[in-house]
């Protein structure tokens, strides 16, 4: 399984590159019908969504165990 730290930096890298690709997606778009431009677009801006919502979750589950770590332990 995958470092958390990893799986951040890999969704972080997919949102920028969704994001980078926006202009790109509208140029790809022109030729089809207005509504499967719409489903498209509505469909890379809910994966923008969801994947902005993932890192926000991975990063508290970072910060959690952080505090759980950060936690002094009684001595053997």
């Amino acid at each position: 399984m995958l470092s958390l730290e990893l799986r951040i930096d890999r969704a972080r890298r997919f949102l920028r590159m969704l994001e980078n690709d926006r202009p790109f997606l509208e140029a790809r778009l022109l030729p089809l019908t207005a509504d499967r431009q719409k489903r498209a677009k509505t469909y890379a801006a809910t994966l923008m969504q969801q994947t902005r919502a993932e890192i926000a979750r991975m990063l508290q589950e970072v910060s959690a165990q952080e505090s759980i770590e950060s936690i002094p332990q009684a001595a053997d």
